[in-house]
């Protein structure tokens, strides 16, 4: 069985094919209580086609033969210039390109 790998920015959305299990596979994630995505039957897009709606749940997963990634919706920079911010950082963290000599992702 192909893997599907699945692609979502956090409170993106996107239409998907997907088998029952597959379906029922993602409507069972949760983190807690929450669950890690909405999916409804997608309109005029035929059968077995569903609309995938990220919430605040960020990560990634390989479930029954789908790989999932849900990025930020910030680079990941800026989401450790907030988080620093937030800690009350005399100075938040700014990378700078002089510091260190790696490629830059905006995912982790």
């Amino acid at each position: 069985m192909e893997k599907i790998g699945i692609d979502l920015t956090e409170y993106g959305s996107c239409n998907w094919e997907l088998s029952v299990p597959q379906r029922k596979a993602l409507a069972a994630l949760r983190f807690g209580k929450q669950p890690v995505l909405g999916i409804e039957v997608a309109r005029d897009e035929g059968e077995g086609v569903y609309t995938l709606k990220a919430g605040s749940i960020v990560g990634a997963l390989d479930l029954d033969g789908l790989s999932l990634h849900i990025k930020p919706k910030v680079t990941i920079q800026r989401l450790i210039y907030l988080a620093s911010y937030a800690m009350g950082e005399e100075k938040a963290f700014r990378p700078r390109e002089e510091y260190f000599d790696f490629k830059r992702e905006d995912s982790v």
